[in-house]
């Protein structure tokens, strides 16, 4: 036992010096899922994910987080307000692919996620478009 406790105590004096380096939103997730992992610690790993929410930046950190969340402490509710941050930085189709995924998968919400579908396939239609210009053929070829 005394040798387990000096382990974690150990363990939490790194997972504090980490934390002093830690910058951006996927570093604080990471470590919030190893303190939730390895010290079974839910509420330091939360303030971790307190702490990834607010250095998210992109869709791809927001969806990210919230799977995490999602996955470690079950929480629909936050992980759903998380993936509304995501989508409304969502940008291109590979954004709202994937976030429609997470959303089906984690929250078992079929509608919304077919509304995410919807808006990748539009972004993917747009985007196909844009890429054929009629001055790049030549008929004569």
């Amino acid at each position: 036992i005394h040798r387990k406790l000096c382990n974690i105590e150990k363990a939490k004096k790194l997972y504090k010096i980490a934390e002093e380096k830690a910058e951006c939103s996927w570093e604080f997730c990471s470590l919030a899922d190893s303190i939730h992992e390895s010290l079974k610690d839910k509420k330091w790993a939360k303030e971790f994910y307190v702490k990834a929410e607010e250095k998210a930046k992109d869709s791809e950190d927001f969806c990210d987080l919230a799977n995490s969340i999602h996955g470690k402490f079950g929480d629909k509710k936050w992980a759903k307000k998380v993936y509304k941050k995501a989508e409304k930085k969502a940008e291109d189709s590979s954004d709202y692919e994937s976030l429609a995924e997470s959303v089906r998968d984690n929250l078992g919400d079929k509608k919304w996620a077919k509304l995410l579908d919807q808006k990748a396939k539009e972004l993917s239609e747009e985007n196909d478009d844009d890429d054929y210009d009629d001055d790049d053929y030549d008929d004569d070829d």
